[in-house]
């Protein structure tokens, strides 16, 4: 299969990563892994993928300093990133403001509602 966007998935919850994975597969993404914002850090810069998402609360390295790394390093600034978070409602807004993430979704959310905010940041129909 030739995918022709690549999509970093940051997450420690297994099951969160597998749920993505297998959905952004189906819609034709070709999908990386990282567990922790440390590695997500390394493989945004290896791979510079064309979307992040990340979620909010892991250990050590939280979504919040993950994404204010990416955004602080000029070969990662550009990529856009998406917050996921059961804290999304709370943190979402100021999520957005402090880091410069382009949107946020709030766990639980829909597989149509996370293709919307996909398809907008990415420019796809």
């Amino acid at each position: 299969m030739l995918f022709e966007k690549k999509i970093l998935v940051v997450d420690d919850s297994a099951a969160v990563v597998s749920t993505l994975r297998t959905f952004l597969e189906i819609e034709g993404y070709e999908v990386v892994v990282a567990r922790s914002g440390a590695e997500g850090f390394k493989i945004a810069k290896e791979e510079h993928p064309d979307l992040v998402i990340t979620d909010f609360v892991m250990p050590n390295i939280n979504g919040y300093h993950f994404t204010k790394m990416l955004k602080a390093d000029p070969e990662t600034a550009d990529i856009p990133v998406i917050l996921i978070s059961s804290k999304g409602d709370k943190v979402g807004e100021k999520f957005k403001e402090l880091t410069g993430v382009i949107d946020y979704l709030t766990k639980p959310f829909t597989t149509r509602e996370l293709k919307q905010v996909i398809s907008r940041i990415l420019k796809e129909e």
